[in-house]
Formats: C-alpha cells, sequence, structure tokens
C-alpha cells in the first residue's frame, strides 16, 4: 500500500469512526427550541426534527444542502412545534406528540446513540455494539457505505418536498434483479420499467460503498458481481469531501447523487448515473388517462383525447372522460355524438377487452365508434383491439420505427357542471362560458340565430386544430352545422396562431 493510500485510510478512519458524538440516555430534542438536532462531527449529517408544511417530521438530512435522506413514521402527520424526541433513560427513542402520543422510532434497549458521519443514526449497547441503525431501514436513498439487501426496496417520496410514500419502488429481488415498479401493482414482468437485467442463483444486495461504487454484490462473501456505476475522480483532494447517495426519486427515476463540499462550505450536487435515462419509460409518470411524450427533449404530459385532468392541483390523478355518454343505447353508441381521432407511435399497457381480426383500418374505427364499451383501440397487423378507459403507462415514442395506430373516440357532447364550465382537450384549466360574446362583430349588426353563429364558429375552431386526431369528419360536421346532434357543439381548444 502506497503512503498517499495510508494517508487516505487514516484520514477515512479518523473522519468517520474515532470522533462521533455520542448521545446519551435522557437527551431529548425540540423542534423550535435548540437543539432541535443532533449533528454528526463531520457537520454534514444531522438526526432531529425538519420542517415540513406547517409541522415538523423526525429525520435525517445533509445539512448543507438540506437535502433529507431518510425520514421516520413517513407516511405519519407533521407534529407541532411541542413534541419531542428522546433517548429515554430505559435507552428507548420515542417520538412525543399531541396527534400520535408516545411512538417508538426505535425498537431495542440501547445505551446511547450516535448520527455517524455517513449518514447512519445508531443505537449502541453497553459494549458499544450497533444494535439498531437507520442503514437497516431505507426510505427513498442509500447513502455511502449502505446496503439494500436481498427483498428490500425503496420506496420514492411523494413529492420533493413530501417525504411520505410516493408512486414507486425499486427492489433488491431475490432472483438478484434490481426492479423499478409503480408502488400500486402486483410486481410482475409487465408492470416493471427497468431492471438491472441478470437473475442470479445467489441472493444478492445492492452496495454503495464509501468511495462511490454502486454494485450488486454476492451476499455470502460480497463479492461484487456487477458494478452499475463507478464514480472516479482522478485528483486526491483534502480540501474537499465527497458524500455519494443513491435515491429512487419522486418521479420514479433511480440517480446517483455526488454532493461535494469544500473548507469554505461551498457545495454543489451532481447527477452522474439514472435509470431509466428516459421519464417517458417510467410506468404512471404521466398518470391515468395522460401519455408522456417529449417536447424540446424534455418530457410532458398530456391528457389521452377526449379526456382532461380531474384535478390541476393534482396531476397524479390523471384525466377522466370530458363528454357525456347519454348516446348509449342497448349497447350501440349513438355515433353522431362521437369522432373517432387517430394517433401514431402511441402505446400503452392495458389488456384489450376485444380483439376484432382481420379487418381494415376503417372497419376498426367503425367497430369502435359503434361500440358503448370502446373508448380507444389500436390497429396492428389487421387486429383491432378495443380498450375501455383508464388507459395506464402511455407514451408516445415519435422516434419509435413504426407501432401500431392508436384510435380514440372523441365526443362532441361535453359535460357542463352547473357553473357553466367545460372541460377543454389538451387543456389543464376549464373555460367560462359567457351567455353574450369571442360574435356580433362578425355579422356586422345583422340579425341571426346566436346559438347557430355560436356553433358554426366552434366547428370552425374544431376543424383547424393542430392535432389532426382532434379534427372532427365531414360527416360530423355536417351534422353539428345541421343540429341534428340535437345539443351545443363543446368548446375547442384555442389554435395556434400558425394553424389560424
Amino acid at each position: 500500500m502506497g503512503f498517499r493510500s495510508v494517508v487516505f485510510l487514516l484520514i477515512f478512519l479518523l473522519y468517520f469512526v474515532s470522533g462521533e458524538r455520542k448521545v446519551q440516555l435522557g437527551q431529548s430534542l425540540l423542534p423550535t427550541t435548540p437543539p432541535t438536532s443532533w449533528s454528526s462531527s463531520s457537520g454534514l449529517f444531522a438526526f432531529g426534527f425538519y420542517q415540513q408544511d406547517n409541522g415538523f417530521k423526525v429525520g435525517i438530512w445533509l445539512i448543507p444542502s438540506k437535502k433529507v435522506v431518510w425520514t421516520a413514521k413517513r407516511d405519519d402527520p407533521p407534529v407541532t412545534g411541542n413534541s419531542t424526541i428522546e433517548l429515554t433513560r430505559e435507552g428507548k427513542l420515542v417520538l412525543r406528540s399531541e396527534q400520535g402520543g408516545e411512538q417508538l422510532i426505535a425498537n431495542p434497549s440501547g445505551s446511547a446513540a450516535s448520527m455517524l458521519s455517513s449518514g447512519n443514526f445508531v443505537l449502541y449497547n453497553e459494549t458499544s455494539e450497533i444494535i439498531w441503525q437507520t442503514f437497516d431501514h431505507p426510505t427513498d436513498t442509500i447513502l455511502g457505505g449502505q446496503t439494500l439487501s436481498t427483498d428490500m426496496s425503496l420506496i420514492s417520496s411523494l413529492l420533493d418536498t413530501d417525504h411520505s410514500t410516493g408512486r414507486y419502488r425499486l427492489t433488491m429481488q431475490g432472483d438478484g434483479n434490481l426492479v423499478s415498479y409503480a408502488l400500486n401493482t402486483e410486481g410482475t414482468p409487465a408492470d416493471a420499467y427497468w431492471a438491472s437485467g441478470i437473475v442470479r442463483p445467489n441472493p444478492c444486495s445492492l452496495y454503495l460503498n464509501s468511495t462511490g461504487s454502486l454494485a450488486i454484490i454476492n451476499n455470502s462473501n460480497s463479492y461484487t458481481l456487477e458494478i452499475l456505476y463507478n464514480y472516479s475522480t482522478s485528483v486526491f483532494n483534502t480540501s474537499k469531501t465527497l458524500i455519494y447517495r443513491a435515491t429512487l426519486d419522486s418521479d420514479g427515476i433511480f440517480n446517483f447523487y455526488c454532493h461535494t463540499f469544500t473548507r469554505s462550505d461551498e457545495s454543489s450536487i451532481s447527477v452522474d448515473w439514472s435509470r431509466p435515462k428516459n421519464p417517458c419509460e417510467v410506468k404512471g409518470f404521466c398518470g391515468l388517462n395522460r401519455f408522456c411524450t417529449f417536447d424540446d427533449d424534455k418530457p410532458s404530459c398530456r391528457c389521452l383525447p377526449g379526456t382532461n385532468l380531474i384535478d390541476s392541483n393534482r396531476i397524479s390523478l390523471g384525466c377522466g372522460r370530458n363528454s357525456s355518454r347519454e348516446g348509449c343505447r342497448g349497447g350501440v353508441e349513438n355515433t353522431t355524438y362521437f369522432n373517432i381521432g387517430t394517433m401514431e407511435k402511441m402505446s400503452w399497457g392495458d389488456v384489450p377487452y376485444y380483439v376484432d381480426k382481420p379487418m381494415s383500418l376503417e372497419d376498426c374505427k367503425k367497430s369502435c365508434l359503434e361500440d358503448c364499451n370502446c373508448e380507444a383501440a389500436q390497429y396492428v397487423d389487421s387486429s383491432c383491439k378495443k380498450y375501455s378507459l383508464p388507459l395506464k403507462y402511455v407514451r408516445r415514442d415519435l422516434s419509435a420505427s413504426s407501432s401500431p395506430t392508436a384510435l380514440f373516440k372523441v365526443g362532441t357532447r361535453s359535460i357542463k357542471s352547473d357553473n357553466g364550465t367545460v372541460p377543454m382537450p389538451w387543456k389543464s384549466q376549464p373555460v367560462v362560458v359567457k351567455s353574450k360574446t369571442a360574435l356580433t362583430k362578425l355579422v356586422g349588426g345583422e340579425e341571426v340565430d346566436k346559438n347557430t353563429l355560436e356553433n358554426m364558429v366552434k366547428v370552425a375552431l374544431w376543424c383547424i386544430q393542430d392535432e389532426p386526431h382532434l379534427r372532427p369528419s365531414m360527416k360530423s360536421v355536417v351534422l353539428m352545422l345541421e343540429g341534428i346532434t340535437d345539443t351545443d357543439v363543446s368548446i375547442p381548444p384555442c389554435p395556434t396562431a400558425a394553424s389560424m
């Protein structure tokens, strides 16, 4: 071992082992009165109360960046300012609050505790052996020196600012495969959206070592079986401290981060590795009835044709149908109420309720249009696969060489609420329909039927939509203009200036 390696090893041992501060029995923390946390000897990690919304949660965070890396009781509501954390005289680590009374954070009875410089909060027994540690109970993150053992999972946070249980999980499976799933699924191969890809006969663990190597290791001998990512730095610099973490983020992406801290307390964060690289590959990224596509190389979520956001403030709820289904009689659709639009290079993860074959594309459109249960279809290899809403895992890949032709049923009768709002395709906010009109200027004072004029303008706007699948067929145009649909024409989205 060279001189430089020996120096580095001594610094590492002194930094991470010898100088850790002990929390003694009877010590406690308050959310608003110092001390509010117990920090590591390095001054980089803290355990205690951090603020969330109008209250406080208990967790561990990187002090300079305030990045939370572990949370206790993550799905409990935030506690109030008069709560306490105590390492009791009996060696129990407890949280006391008005909402939950006395709750155990750690089960074993210890004789002391410590916030280690590795980011691991531990309880010791009387012989200074670790009997409980947060590294054994990860939430969404593993840190340098931490292992995700067989059958354990990282569960994403709901939001970057809300560390309660989110929508995704990363599991170190018993077959040695590291796999990402949407959380509320059965964990079948069809539900997976990323995997390390290699199945092994022996139990394995995911391990992030203190020098930045993220690897899958053999449980029996800690032998490295596969390196997923290896952070490399060519210069040994004692003026910098590097902290590594691997986090399943709220968007379902598994990211490797490097935090760089200097002696002047300056810090930087870099994302050095991500899986999957394409956010649109994350199943459930956009929610039900929304599809993921790329706009200017950035992921974008849009509602499917014929649907709108259920709640613009909670986009994870997805989109809902924006047209009336009153036209269905005896299982046969009133085709005057709907159009069929097409989109290319679309895919989704549902199983069709019915498959018709062989038939032409036009026959597939007609079959879906006349079927009350059909709200979307895929035409592939002369087969017509029919689906009902909701659809999940929908994405549009414009780079794909080929894909099924997607068909969507778009209603011409909008669902109107009591306050006169009308949902609009592709828009997150409803539009208020005013009784007096975007219209007298068009006719120069001539006496005309206002309803007829309004319908004519709306039909014209439907016909110049940017997305071809939203444009009505000539048959539908005639029916709408002649008033045969027996209802007002729904409000169209505003077209761009280019289409006008």
